[in-house]
């Protein structure tokens, strides 16, 4: 090892060369992990001029490598305010907030880094992945498309693409994506089982089975994978199955208290409620007792098989958490059956649901409006009716002779199905009933959309609400203009995209009309 020259400071001004060399000396020790002996170089450093941008950044990196992150990032703050276009210093100080959890302090950071290196692929890439984390997720596109134009063979942001496109609802524009990472590296588990989810949502079990089990054997069975074949067990009503997987990969790799919720749920699908107790209580285990989303599902599948222990202490914290400024944005549906629930506890529920599900970001694609004008009203008048339940299913029972009363002379109804064919008497009664039956399970819900609007439905009725299986992001893809929630949900969707909720008096008094956004019909 070279010596290091010791410094020379015969005046109070430091010579140039002095500092180029303790700040070459200390980065070549630093980046060779030689800390100790970088230590005291950085200290003379800083001493001989405080406001040495390279000295305040390799000093405050080596606090970082040495585990002193909050020293660290006081001297790279110092060093982005000197020299606000050192890279390496924004970078780093952007991954420290980011590695952190502080990503919204993180991001200018990053764009500042950008700007100095509009090259730098790695610099978009995690600007993508920040964006990603901020919700924001029209720039996380961009950055990521950026981060691929700079390296085209970059398949993480390939894949980040994907899920991102993914989580807006863009399926095909996803698979294109996740296709790309799979030309990349043909057997990547991520861009299998990202492509393999697409078709999960798409109903192509055969095809997504297919990808996952491609995925398992060349990478073993892996949580992610489990994850997805219980969810394309459970869209095939396998629930026994699903319970299965899901509990293996809870035990590999637990994702938190939504897998309890999922787990519990399928149990008590199939009948098993005390078991779905038994889950929830293993979540609160993990988790915490007072977790209000867990505490509620106990609360609910408690009152299903008739145990009333703690039900007033479990009563008064699910009322608590619910009438919290933010409250709970999972329990819309059970919601409804909690005692002592007004309707405006009710409304305010449901729009921290439709925050939590982004419907907005599927509003933010509507189809583009359609013209409302003053001529009368269209003939035949064109209402479609959008459901899971066209088979042997309560909702059928209900509506089927309404279907079959429609005056033909005034109006087409059109079905528009996504549940099971179970080729029941009441699945082909239906089938009859209507002028136009379509099954879209195979479409994903731009698709539909799409398919409601060219077939020109004047009204389509919604008769899921936000009951299990429901594609609401159809219907915030506003493919009809005037869209009316009947019959599944008899509470309000509290969203723009709802115009109407069909009701009689006992359902919705008219002091409680202001608890419903949609106009009361």
């Amino acid at each position: 090892m070279a010596k290091i020259p010791s410094p020379i400071v015969r005046h109070k001004s430091v010579s140039l060369t002095t500092l180029e060399t303790l700040t070459e000396n200390g980065r070549r020790l630093l980046t060779t992990g030689q800390l100790r002996q970088a230590e005291p170089i950085l200290r003379r450093l800083l001493a001989l001029k405080p406001s040495s941008p390279d000295g305040l950044y390799l000093y405050g990196s080596l606090q970082i490598l040495k585990g002193a992150k909050e020293s660290g990032e006081r001297l790279l703050r110092r060093c982005v305010r000197v020299a606000p276009n050192h890279f390496d210093a924004q970078y780093n100080l952007g991954a420290l907030l980011y590695n952190r959890g502080k990503y919204a302090e993180a991001l200018p950071c990053f764009l500042s880094a950008c700007e100095v290196e509009p090259n730098n692929f790695n610099c978009y890439d995690i600007l993508g992945r920040t964006y990603w984390r901020l919700n924001k997720l029209d720039e996380a596109v961009v950055a990521f498309r950026r981060t691929v134009e700079l390296k085209p063979d970059h398949m993480e942001a390939m894949n980040s693409l994907g899920d991102v496109l993914w989580t807006q609802g863009h399926l095909s524009k996803a698979r294109f994506w996740y296709e790309a990472a799979l030309r990349v590296q043909p057997n990547d588990q991520t861009a299998l089982l990202g492509l393999a989810r697409i078709f999960v949502a798409k109903n192509e079990f055969s095809s997504g089975e297919k990808l996952i089990q491609e995925a398992e054997n060349e990478h073993g069975e892996a949580p992610a994978g489990m994850r997805l074949l219980a969810e394309l067990r459970a869209r095939q009503d396998n629930f026994r199955e699903a319970v299965g997987l899901l509990s293996k990969a809870i035990v590999a790799d637990p994702q938190g208290p939504d897998d309890y919720l999922t787990l519990a749920s399928w149990y008590n699908l199939f009948g098993d409620t005390s078991s779905a107790i038994a889950v929830i209580e293993l979540g609160m285990k993990n988790y915490g007792e007072e977790l209000p989303s867990l505490v509620h599902a106990r609360f609910n599948y408690r009152l299903l098989i008739c145990d009333w222990r703690q039900y007033a202490d479990g009563l008064r914290r699910i009322l608590a958490a619910i009438r919290n400024p933010a409250p709970l944005p999972a329990i819309t549906f059970t919601a409804i059956m909690t005692p002592g629930l007004t309707p405006k506890d009710l409304l305010r529920v449901n729009r921290a649901y439709t925050q939590a599900r982004h419907f907005d970001v599927w509003a933010g694609q509507a189809l583009p409006p359609q013209s409302f004008d003053k001529r009368p009203v269209p003939q035949p008048l064109r209402i479609g009716y959008l459901s899971a339940d066209f088979h042997q299913h309560a909702t059928a029972y209900l509506m089927a002779s309404v279907f079959e009363h429609h005056d033909p002379s005034k109006v087409k109804i059109h079905a528009y199905s996504y549940g099971p064919d179970d080729a029941s008497p009441t699945r082909r009664r239906l089938e009859a009933a209507f002028d136009c039956f379509t099954d879209i399970r195979a479409l994903d819900h731009l698709a539909a959309a799409q398919l409601i609007r060219d077939e020109g439905i004047h009204i389509l009725v919604d008769l899921m609400g936000y009951m299990r299986l429901a594609r609401t992001e159809i219907l915030a893809l506003r493919p009809a203009p005037i869209q009316v929630n009947w019959l599944g949900y008899p509470g309000t969707m509290a969203a723009d995209f709802m115009d109407y909720i069909i009701v009689d008096k006992t359902l919705v008094p008219a002091e409680e009309a202001s608890c419903y956004q949609e106009a009361l019909a």
